[in-house]
Formats: C-alpha cells, structure tokens, sequence
C-alpha cells in the first residue's frame, strides 16, 4: 500500500472528509481500491463502510445539509473540483452516491424543531420577515418554501400566534402560507408537512368562530382568499368560507 492510499485510508478512518464532494471522491477512489486488490477489503466491504462514514458524519452532526436553495439531487455524481470521480458509472458507486444525498436532508431535518422555533419566534416579532421566507414570489427569499419546517411546530401554537399578528401584515402571511401550498407542494415535496398543514387549518377555523365579528369577518376573507383555494386543505372547513372579495 502507498504512502498516499495509507495517508487517505487514515483521514477515511478519522471522518476527517465532510465536504460532500470530496467525500464521493474517497467512496470512489476506495471501490477503485477494492476493485485492483490494492486495499485489504471487498467492494461490499467497502460499500458498508462507507455508508457508516456517512453515518457516523451524521450521528456526530458534522454531515453538512443541503446549504439554503440548494436542491440536494443535484450534487454531481460524476466529479468535483474539476477531476472526475473513479467508478461513478457503476452500481456499486451509484447507491453510495444516493445514501449520501438521502442522508443529507436527513441532517437538514434533524435541524427542523430549532429552526421551527425559530421561525415561530419570527411570526410573533417579525411577520413580513416569516412570510418572506417560508414562501418563494415577488419579494420572498423563501429559504425554507421547499422544507417541511413548518410541521415542527406545534399547530395550536401557530394559530395562536397568528391571530395575534397586525391585520396590516396578516394578510401578507396568509398570502405567503397559500403560496407555499400552491402547485401540489403538499402532494409533492412538502407532503409530510400535510398532517401538520390540515391541523393548523382545523385550529384556525375553530378560534376564528371565537373572534369579534368584524375580526372574524376579515379573517374569513383572508382564509377564502389564501387557503380555501389549497386542494389538500379544502376538505378541512366545514364549508368553503364566503369569498367578500
């Protein structure tokens, strides 16, 4: 064994790759390895351990998630840094490759209750900022419109605290929970969010039966106009609330 495979194998050994890129680099070069003998270990060996290097980069937090609008599929699974990756068209390789990206959003999840606090904090003291980035459109970041956060959050505490925000910025906040729903997103990308996203909407319906009349009215129009329209979610009122539009 070189100098070179033993100085790899020792960095392999202390989880010391955490660029993913690079990490794909080292799943590729040990399978190459394996394959010409030059390493102490069969594809299937080497298979195995690398699936536990990307677990223990998990376990240890030290897997980096999906970085904010990054979509994790699209980690190149032929190169990085400008060099190609040894044996990135074979099976073996490929399924290495599909147990990084998996693992990835699952690090990126196990970041979701603090974020979701977070984001609960937010509506509470900055509303415009919540609508903004929870949903993408004219004047959204939406760094989070494409990660079920929100399911995270307890619902009751949600409806809460959203009752409680200026009816100047409600309406931008209904807005931008509607616009993060469109398209399917609940039967899509945002599915496991769908439980938390029809409790919510059963929540908000019963407190907004307690309003005063003139509060309710407006909150009736905000959720005909933003949330009513959501296939998934229309099922949840006991009948489409008046459009006063």
């Amino acid at each position: 064994m070189t100098g070179a495979i033993k100085r790899m194998e020792a960095s392999f050994a202390g989880r010391a790759y955490t660029v993913p890129g690079e990490i794909l680099h080292v799943f590729g070069l040990r399978l190459n390895l394996a394959r010409m003998g030059a390493i102490d270990a069969s594809i299937r060996d080497v298979i195995a351990e690398c699936r536990q290097y990307v677990d223990d980069l998990l376990a240890s937090g030290r897997l980096p998630p999906p970085a904010p609008g990054e979509d994790p599929s699209e980690l190149r699974a032929t190169g990085y840094g400008g060099l190609a990756i040894v044996l990135s068209e074979t099976a073996e390789y490929l399924e290495l490759h599909q147990y990084l990206l998996a693992q990835r959003v699952s690090a990126a999840e196990a970041g979701y209750p603090a974020l979701a606090q977070e984001l609960l904090a937010m509506l509470a003291e900055a509303p415009v900022t919540f609508a903004e980035r929870i949903a993408q459109g004219s004047g959204m970041t939406g760094d989070v419109a494409g990660k079920p956060v929100l399911a995270a959050m307890d619902a009751g505490s949600f409806v809460s605290i959203l009752l409680g925000v200026h009816p100047a910025a409600l309406r931008k906040v209904t807005r931008a929970i509607g616009a993060r729903y469109m398209h399917g997103s609940l039967a899509s990308y945002l599915a496991s969010e769908l439980p938390w996203a029809q409790s919510m909407v059963q929540a908000l319906v019963g407190e907004v039966e307690k309003l005063p009349p003139y509060a309710k009215d407006r909150m009736n129009l905000f959720i005909s106009q933003s949330l009513a329209p959501i296939p998934e979610l229309g099922t949840c009122f006991p009948e489409a609330p008046n459009d006063q539009s």
